[in-house]
């Protein structure tokens, strides 16, 4: 019975029949029994029928195109299935869209992606009817129309984003869907929204993700109402056909290949093949289309003048039109309703006031309603949030947009404002807008996009750490101040406003928990919000017990640490073979400040380390402070674009790994050895001595070398000409190499462990030999130039050939370092260390030549031993 379908109604019927009534009021409530189930059938039919799809014929003006069912190739195939065809065919005419696919399943995934048909449409001006759902199947093929039917549901997919556009979604399962099958299925929309009038704009693409058997496009338009076609990438000239008033074009392709977008490309670059259909001619055409739906016209209402008012008040300018900004951002909620027209006309300012809520155009509409009434110059702007740097390379059409904002001029300067971005703070000037690039403002007159300049403010994250560092062995505490300025403040200030502070202090404990498993929050997180200068600050306080892990083997306390907000930015490619740029988060400006208070005095290697690409700059440094108990370091990581030619992407690749392996920092503490050893490295004493014996006893070997001077025009008594450069670099190289040895490491009592104690944190034999060997050859060629001086002062005639050995032997000595180095990854092959080879490389181009041909040297260097 049809009653069961309202729940209790035919349990009661049923219960006023089984009384013991009058004949006559049983029949009166079978009578009413019939009535209801008679209404509820009616509302019911009427209620499928408003949601009824309609099927019918394959409307006359489409023409049929034909199609292979057949798959040679399934290589880049994917989701078990082959497109076999698109057809989209539009009639501009009648204000309609046919499309036509198939698909032929191909293994049981395929099954699943396509047991079931769907397509959405605008129940406000678009009527969707289907033509054909077939099932091809061998010889035999299967009419589904005939047997299911549709559901048609409201999916709204943006409700998440407090986006709702009252499209509806019709859904028909396919029934006894089988491996091997070709599904064909056809349908038409009918009608477009009305706030175009008689303009259609449209895209078309002509390859996709997937390969395609064949793709064909097909176009009928009215000569009197004239097409602009742009193409983007490789598109066919298509084939044109002119029947007095009607226009219609053709592109058909056959066996595409799929097109893959990689992953981080922007979303602004265009890899496919596409069409770009649009009856506005340019910009202006837009803007003039536009200015009509968004004149924010001066309509009186009571409560708005008063809150206009209420800004009257304020008497400094600029903290005027802040509180004009930060009303509509704040106290204006996002809410957007764009089903039909609705979608691209806002509401009128007052409306939107008194409701509290808006899209981005209804806030946009308001600002500038406000501004206006202030005195200040404003307008609605048309963005897009993405794809704003392709703008200008692509056809004038309102489709291009997805976004709307709001640009004012006030006391000569131009501003740009989103106004649903919320809680934002700071000076006027300091406002964060993102990096639309272009606009299309919505002004009378304009005629083209106007760029927007990117953010200049401060938007940057610094993370200060700090460990006190407890007895070895023992435990630590961690205070953590993370100050953001700029965008990152807002984000900041937006996530702690939304959120549980006991959640968030969770959220952050675990954080850190992942490097340090019995860490304990000292305190719930604290906030600290400057909003006159958009700094937003957080402050964590942390127990870390046991804060060292013992290495019982090697009979040490070890502690690793690393900036861990820093990590989460550096990002490369999956793809690192590319054809497409790779997105950069820009801009982007990250310190990160590790202290570690110790219990006693340490030592560490101090230093920096700058790694740079085309795409950002890194730099690390490490220095000791507070007489040696204080170890300082720190990061910063900034980017220098927002993304990276394809041809720069192995660069950045590298310099990222390069970065990785500068993050982490040991401390190491062997038991039974103090680390305020500060004693000398009596070892490399020994060894400096002995290098200094035996180059003594090979250069008097040397100096016994006494060749006849050379044939010379003049002789002279006395260094003059060239040979007074050579005198000031020949004597200040032994003075520099000494300061050198002064200022370096190798007399401390850690290189000899770095080679010798496989219980020191650092330990490295490779890098401890590599150490030991340039000490060694650093003191031939400080012994070396020595005797070149004393050679030089007495103008012996060995002096020339000694020089060019010098020269020659210092540009190998320096290309062999700089290769060593860099294959152990200790020196970073870059522009420094290559000038470092070509400055010797340079000296001894010049230098060599000019001892083996000089007249002047040939004449100065005449005595003998």
């Amino acid at each position: 019975m049809m009653s069961e379908l309202i729940p209790g109604v035919s349990s009661r019927l049923k219960k006023l029949t089984s009384l013991n009534f009058p004949a006559k009021t049983k029949l009166l409530y079978l009578w009413m029994k019939l009535f209801w189930s008679l209404c509820i059938l009616l509302i019911l039919s009427f209620t499928a029928g408003a949601q009824r799809v309609p099927i019918r014929k394959t409307p006359v003006w489409v023409k049929p195109v034909t199609f292979s069912k057949e798959v040679t190739d399934t290589t880049n195939t994917s989701g078990g299935y082959f497109d076999l065809l698109v057809d989209a065919q539009s009639n501009l005419l009648t204000k309609e869209s046919y499309r036509h696919y198939a698909q032929k399943i191909l293994t049981e995934k395929g099954l699943e992606n396509n047991s079931s048909i769907s397509q959405t449409y605008d129940p406000a001006y678009e009527t969707l009817t289907f033509h054909t759902i077939l099932i091809h199947r061998g010889n035999q093929t299967m009419d589904k129309l005939k047997d299911g039917k549709f559901e048609v549901l409201r999916r709204e997919e943006n409700m998440e984003r407090l986006m709702y556009d009252g499209s509806l979604t019709a859904v028909f399962n396919l029934l006894d869907l089988r491996v091997g099958d070709v599904i064909e299925y056809s349908f038409s929309v009918k009608g477009w929204n009305p706030v175009f009038g008689d303009k259609f704009t449209g895209s078309f693409y002509l390859n996709y993700s997937v390969p395609v058997g064949v793709n064909y496009h097909r176009l009928i338009a009215r000569e009197s109402n004239p097409l602009t076609i742009s193409y983007l990438n490789q598109v066919p000239s298509p084939t044109v056909v002119v029947a007095g008033d009607t226009k219609e074009y053709v592109w058909r392709v056959e066996n595409t290949p799929p097109l893959h977008y990689e992953d981080g490309t922007p979303d602004w670059h265009e890899p496919y093949n596409r069409i770009d259909v649009s009856n506005f001619k340019s910009w202006g055409e837009v803007v003039d289309w536009a200015t009509a739906l968004y004149d924010p016209s001066f309509v009186s209402n009571t409560s708005l003048d008063a809150k206009i008012e209420q800004f009257k008040k304020e008497k400094n300018e600029d903290e005027r039109v802040n509180q004009c900004i930060r009303f509509v951002q704040d106290e204006i909620r996002y809410l957007a309703f764009s089903d039909g027209i609705h979608g691209f006309r806002p509401n009128e300012a007052y409306k939107v006031f008194d409701r509290r809520y808006g899209d981005c155009k209804d806030k946009s509409i308001l600002l500038c309603y406000i501004l206006k009434r202030l005195g200040v110059e404003s307008y609605p702007a048309l963005v897009h949030t993405s794809r704003g740097l392709a703008l200008p390379k692509v056809s004038a059409s309102p489709y291009r947009f997805d976004h709307c904002i709001a640009t004012f001029i006030h006391k000569d300067s131009t501003y740009w404002v989103d106004p649903t971005i919320s809680l934002q703070r700071g000076a006027l000037k300091e406002r964060y807008t993102p990096n639309y690039k272009n606009a299309l403002v919505i002004k009378k007159a304009n005629a083209g996009l106007t760029a927007i300049p990117d953010y200049d403010g401060v938007s940057s994250i610094d993370v200060a750490e700090v460990f006190d560092v407890g007895v070895v062995g023992t435990s630590a505490t961690l205070s953590v101040r993370t100050t953001y300025r700029g965008d990152e403040a807002n984000s900041m200030r937006d996530q702690f406003k939304g959120g549980s502070m006991e959640t968030i202090t969770k959220n952050y404990l675990n954080f850190y928990a992942s490097d340090y498993p019995e860490i304990k929050s000292l305190k719930q997180i604290k906030t600290e919000d400057d909003e006159k200068e958009n700094v937003f600050i957080t402050l964590e306080e942390y127990s870390i017990d046991p804060f060292w892990k013992y290495d019982s083997t090697n009979n040490k306390y070890t502690v690793q640490t690393y900036p861990r907000n820093l990590t989460s930015y550096l990002v490369k490619p999956t793809t690192k073979i590319r054809s497409m740029p790779f997105r950069l988060t820009y801009p982007q400006n990250i310190t990160h400040r590790i202290k570690l208070n110790m219990p006693e005095k340490w030592s560490v290697e101090e230093g920096g380390k700058t790694i740079e690409s085309k795409g950002l700059i890194f730099n690390r440094t490490y220095s000791l402070s507070d007489n040696d108990k204080t170890i300082n370091l720190n990061y910063s990581f900034r980017t220098k674009k927002e993304f990276l030619e394809p041809n720069e992407i192995k660069e950045h690749t590298q310099k990222i790994d390069e970065i990785y392996n500068q993050l982490t920092f040991d401390i190491s503490y062997s038991k039974g050895l103090s680390r305020t050893d500060t004693s000398v490295n009596k070892a490399y004493v020994v060894i400096g001595l002995i290098a200094v014996g035996l180059c003594v006893l090979g250069l008097r070997k040397l100096n016994e070398y006494d060749p006849e001077p050379k044939p010379a025009e003049v002789q002279y008594d006395q260094i003059g000409g060239w040979l007074i450069v050579v005198a000031l670099i020949l004597f200040f190289n032994p003075i520099r190499m000494a300061i050198d040895f002064s200022n370096g490491s190798y007399f401390q009592h850690f290189q000899w462990r770095i080679l010798t104690d496989q219980s020191y944190g650092s330990y490295n034999p490779k890098l401890g030999m590599y150490v030991m060997v340039e000490f060694v050859v650093n003191i031939m060629l400080l012994c070396y130039s020595v005797f070149l001086c004393s050679i030089f002062i007495t103008r012996r005639s060995s002096f020339p050939t000694f020089m060019v050995i010098y020269l020659l032997a210092n540009l190998s000595i320096r290309f062999l370092d700089v290769v060593v180095a860099s294959s152990m990854g200790l020196l970073e092959m870059n522009s420094k260390t290559s000038s470092m080879v070509l400055g010797s490389l340079m000296s001894a181009v010049i230098w060599v030549p000019y001892f083996l041909k000089s007249e002047r040297v040939k004449g100065t260097f005449i005595n003998r031993y």
